[in-house]
């Protein structure tokens, strides 16, 4: 692939489409950097801070099982979070006991996350490789705990197939089309996420927006001079850190050094 390189910045310049998919997220290309495999931080090196700068990296902290929360309003959700209790860890510990493993851990994570989106016992074995019997284990026991989030999730289905839409967080009207109410889920959270995403970016005050250089997915990427570095960090917590239906949305903050790689080495 060749790269266009603007003559008068000498930097490469990303296409952001700002309605890249039905539900609104964003998608990002010329490169696509959406698709930057997670497994290696090659191509992240490329990414580098001005001088005297660094890159920093801001998300929010477990935005889907929180998105999750807000939306299905699912009691025992919503009080572990109200609790500083991480659904995640608790729903490991009932599957595979409180000395689980790492990977173990791991593999919960991949389930659940799929489920969110949508995803079914076979397809999501067959997208991760994992036995279908374990995946429907987790999947039992995430339903157990959280009885809310599947009613929540079969009412958005049901409302899909009725009606050919469903209404994200904010209202706007998502098309699904017809026969796939299964990816209803998908299309809130996807919306979700881009709704949290598009108002931080809105919200951060105009003498920061130049430190703006990437969104990719729900992640903001910023090149911060390093005598500002403190001020930024207070600004960005103050702009991003917001409530959905009672449900705290915090941001991670990862300050990468020279390259946008030191986020994922």
């Amino acid at each position: 692939m060749i790269l266009a390189c603007s003559e008068s910045t000498g930097r490469i310049h990303p296409q952001i489409n700002v309605f890249g998919a039905r539900t609104g997220r964003y998608s990002v290309s010329n490169p696509p950097l959406q698709q930057l495999p997670s497994g290696t931080d090659m191509i992240r090196k490329a990414f580098i801070a001005d001088e005297g700068c660094t890159i920093v990296s801001v998300d929010y902290s477990g935005q889907e099982l929180r998105l999750c929360a807000a939306l299905s309003g699912d009691a025992n959700l919503i009080a572990d979070f109200t609790a500083g209790i991480n659904p995640m860890k608790r729903l490991t510990a009932q599957v595979f006991g409180a000395d689980y493993s790492p990977d173990e851990y791991k593999r919960t994570k991949i389930c659940v996350y799929a489920m969110l989106y949508g995803g079914g016992v076979r397809t999501i074995a067959n997208q991760t490789g994992l036995p279908e019997k374990q995946v429907a284990q987790i999947r039992g026991a995430w339903y157990d705990l959280y009885p809310g989030a599947k009613l929540h999730s079969d009412e958005l289905m049901s409302e899909s197939n009725i009606n050919g839409f469903i209404r994200g967080i904010r209202g706007r009207l998502l098309v699904l089309d017809p026969g796939h109410g299964y990816a209803a889920s998908n299309a809130e959270f996807q919306n979700g996420g881009r709704e949290l995403i598009s108002q931080a970016i809105r919200e951060i005050p105009e003498e920061w927006k130049e430190t703006i250089r990437l969104q990719v997915h729900d992640e903001l990427v910023f090149v911060v001079p390093l005598d500002k570095l403190e001020a930024f960090k207070e600004m960005i917590v103050g702009v991003m850190e917001t409530e959905i239906n009672g449900i705290h949305f915090p941001v991670e903050i990862e300050v990468c050094g020279q390259s946008w790689a030191g986020h994922y080495s």
